[in-house]
């Protein structure tokens, strides 16, 4: 079981592969967390509608990717 482990989560433009925002960047403790992203890139400019995806990495030992669909 993990009790501390340094995860990130990122948020990335399909067609292109850009990072387009990190939403969580640093050590957490073991636990559940709801994060919210507001369509927005790192300079605050809203993204057109689109696939994206997130990705959740842990300590470069877990990766998982989830598709997202944006629609404005």
């Amino acid at each position: 079981m993990l009790h501390s482990s340094k995860w990130s989560l990122n948020s990335k433009m399909a067609d292109r592969s850009r990072l387009v925002k990190t939403l969580v960047n640093g050590e957490q403790k073991a636990g559940s967390y709801k994060i919210e992203w507001d369509g927005k890139d790192t300079n605050g400019e809203l993204l057109p509608s689109g696939i994206y995806f997130v990705e959740l990495k842990v300590d470069d030992k877990f990766t998982q990717a989830k598709k997202l669909l944006l629609l404005r």
